[in-house]
């Protein structure tokens, strides 16, 4: 796999660690997360970030993980909050944060270990 895959891992795992940062500060409580609105936007924004980073992984790593991450629907993830922000529903956000992020963050730091 090429350094820019590796490099790109890494700030995706950033990314997570600081999801899984914000989480643990606001509370991991859906009620408080669609109640105040710089938690979604610090989460929503980060997830963006994965997405666009996602993007930029060589075709060779996406097919080579496909069985183990779905980065089409990362992306998919991007576009929506990009594109539609105002009309997202918090609970997709949410899903996403609790749900996709801990299996994302575990990928990576099994990625980057055996590198």
């Amino acid at each position: 796999m090429q350094l820019r895959d590796t490099l790109r891992i890494a700030r995706i795992l950033n990314y997570c660690n600081d999801i899984e940062a914000v989480i643990e500060r606001f509370g991991n409580n859906y009620d408080i997360f669609v109640s105040d609105k710089d938690y979604h936007d610090v989460v929503a924004f980060r997830i963006l970030q994965i997405g666009e980073l996602s993007s930029g992984i060589s075709e060779e790593l996406r097919n080579a993980t496909s069985k183990d991450m779905n980065w089409q629907q990362i992306k998919a993830m991007r576009n929506i909050i990009a594109h539609h922000y105002g009309k997202i529903e918090l609970a997709i956000v949410w899903d996403a944060a609790v749900n996709d992020i801990p299996e994302l963050k575990t990928f990576c730091e099994e990625y980057l270990s055996n590198m």
